[in-house]
């Protein structure tokens, strides 16, 4: 708690203050700080990204607790804010955990940590709904919205990682195939002429793979006595 307090502390006054204005207004504002943005990149792994994710989003909530114990009248501007940015915060968790069900890699710590920290998450967004302030119109309409991702997010973990990914990989296929017949005919002769280079490319590779056979050998042959 002590070191939570220490790091809204930062984002309130230093952090935050440290923003262009116009980042701070909304206007072509990402979701992340520079350091969360940083500190995503670092974390390649999955599980990881995850993890810092919910950190991010557990953060802007804290934020909007915090700032709805203020009698200001600026106030909605930055709950607003920060629901904004919660709400693309789980709604990038999804899309990291779609490409790693795509790849086929696992993520039960993650997956566990997500449906601890959403069911918290939730309870507290529509917590914030049942009692609303006297200026709740200004940023009703991103809390539902809020409300609304993290129950889908929370859906979506449910699901089976395996189906996930062939959905996934369907819906990729689909995609390109439509992609495909909005070309012209010189694009599509194109597009299979790469597509054939990458092809041989990987036969090539597999072909180059390091055997421990001697030259001439034959591992279909029995060797002789």
């Amino acid at each position: 708690m002590k070191r939570l307090g220490v790091l809204l502390c930062m984002l309130l006054t230093a952090g935050l203050a440290l923003l262009p204005a116009q980042d701070f207004l909304g206007g072509g504002r990402d979701f992340l700080t520079p350091h969360e943005a940083d500190l995503i990149r670092v974390a390649q792994e999955p599980n990881e990204r995850i993890e810092q994710y919910m950190h991010f989003a557990r953060l802007r909530l804290e934020l909007v607790r915090q700032t709805l114990l203020k009698e200001d009248a600026a106030r909605s501007k930055l709950i607003h804010q920060n629901l904004e940015e919660y709400g693309r915060i789980i709604e990038a968790v999804d899309l990291v955990i779609d490409d790693a069900a795509a790849d086929k890699i696992d993520l039960t710590k993650g997956l566990g940590l997500l449906a601890e920290q959403e069911k918290e998450f939730l309870a507290v967004l529509e917590k914030i709904q049942e009692a609303p302030a006297d200026d709740s119109w200004a940023y009703e309409f991103v809390l539902e919205d809020s409300i609304e991702i993290t129950r889908d997010s929370m859906e979506l973990a449910t699901e089976d990682l395996g189906d996930r990914g062939r959905r996934i990989a369907e819906a990729d296929a689909e995609e390109k195939a439509r992609q495909r017949t909005l070309m012209t005919p010189e694009r599509q002769k194109d597009m299979a002429k790469a597509e054939q280079k990458v092809e041989e490319t990987k036969q090539k590779e597999t072909s180059k793979r390091p055997t421990l056979l001697k030259p001439g050998e034959d591992i279909s042959k029995p060797r002789k006595p």
